[in-house]
């Protein structure tokens, strides 16, 4: 019989306190097992900017049916790769076919604007790549394959990076213009976002350090190949570890 314990969390960033009690496991476990704390986590810092940042005058525009950032590349961490990969394979035969099928399709459209090898090897790309890729992929307007009807169809169990990403201007903002299918410079300038701590940084730096993978981040449209092409050893830990780690990491982090 599995053996497991009472976690008391009290982690205080300058910023800001969260305190949780857990049941967990004592037995080592591979990183996927971060990904539910660290969603909690990024949700209470998320909730916590929206009260102390939140200017009387503003709102936050991101709504249910706005889908604009969805079509966006949206770096993701290995563990939430594999994350997701599981999410995919519970899900009911026809969601799930839905879903694998729009991967397919935006893998064919990626490998038509010769886009895929780089897609493929973001550890490869330099700086000034990666920004020109996430420019050509925007241009695409490739929507994220979890949106269904406007909307995320996983949204509970989103990326941290999505979750981080809260937008205060005008909504209109965010559309792509008709004639290029990109914003222009200017806009992307007038585009304001809520000031949050960035657990999904604290998530990358502890993954990079303890499980040595090869990339720091992969795009979420990678999601189904990146298991089966690159599959690796996961770094164990119990849970408790796991934890520690992740708010130690988290407790120098500063809002971006």
């Amino acid at each position: 019989m599995e053996h497991k314990s009472t976690f008391q969390i009290n982690w205080t960033n300058n910023k800001l306190s969260y305190k949780e009690t857990l049941t967990i496991s004592e037995k080592p476990i591979d990183d996927t097992t971060i990904i539910p704390l660290a969603q909690s986590l990024t949700d209470h810092c998320v909730n916590q900017a929206i009260k102390d940042n939140l200017k009387d005058d503003q709102s936050i525009s991101c709504k249910k049916g706005c889908s604009s950032c969805c079509s966006q590349l949206v770096p993701i961490t290995h563990t939430e790769v594999s994350y997701l990969h599981m999410l995919i394979e519970q899900l009911a035969p026809e969601h799930k076919q839905r879903i694998i099928s729009r991967f397919e399709g935006a893998k064919t459209r990626l490998i038509k604007n010769d886009l895929w090898d780089a897609i493929t090897s973001p550890q490869l790309l330099t700086e000034s790549a990666t920004t020109q890729l996430k420019t050509k992929y925007a241009a695409l307007n490739i929507q994220c394959p979890f949106l269904e009807n406007n909307s995320c169809s996983i949204h509970p169990y989103r990326p941290l990076v999505c979750r981080e990403f809260l937008v205060t201007s005008p909504a209109d903002l965010c559309q792509p213009t008709i004639d290029k299918q990109t914003r222009d410079e200017q806009t992307k300038e007038k585009i304001k976002c809520l000031p949050v701590l960035p657990v999904s940084q604290a998530l990358s730096a502890l993954l990079l350090e303890e499980s040595g993978y090869i990339s720091i981040w992969i795009p979420l449209i990678m999601v189904p190949f990146w298991e089966t092409q690159y599959k690796t050893s996961k770094s164990r830990k119990t849970e408790r570890e796991w934890i520690e780690l992740l708010l130690k990491k988290a407790e120098v982090l500063k809002e971006i």
